[in-house]
């Protein structure tokens, strides 16, 4: 309500995501307005003020009557999809034994390597 004027929350829905899974067009239904959002900045600012950390997300909510009584939001992940994570390439070779190219494969799918012949 501090942006856009719904009354009280009735419903989130995601109404688009992205081929990662990452939401891009959200649903607010309230009892006095239904507003749609695009974009992770501003579906990021409305939900929790600017502090979610990814845009791979559910949504479920806890009901007490007619109404949700609050929503839980469960995220995978903290970054933007734009890059490699370093925590994340870390992981994959300190846990799972991947090799350079495996990781490197895993954050940039199409990507080609070559040896340069200098």
């Amino acid at each position: 309500n501090r942006k856009y004027k719904i009354g009280k929350l009735k419903s989130l829905i995601t109404l688009k995501r992205r081929k990662d899974g990452r939401v891009e067009t959200l649903k607010i239904e309230g009892t006095a307005n239904t507003v749609t959002i695009r974009g992770f900045k501003n579906i990021s600012y409305v939900l929790t003020g600017g502090a979610l950390r990814s845009a791979t997300f559910n949504i479920r909510p806890i009901f007490d009557g007619k109404y949700p009584d609050y929503f839980i939001v469960r995220g995978i992940g903290t970054g933007n999809g734009k890059g490699l994570c370093a925590l994340g390439a870390h992981g994959m070779v300190k846990n799972l034994g991947y090799k350079h190219r495996k990781v490197l494969k895993h954050y940039f799918p199409r990507l080609k390597i070559k040896k340069l012949r200098l």
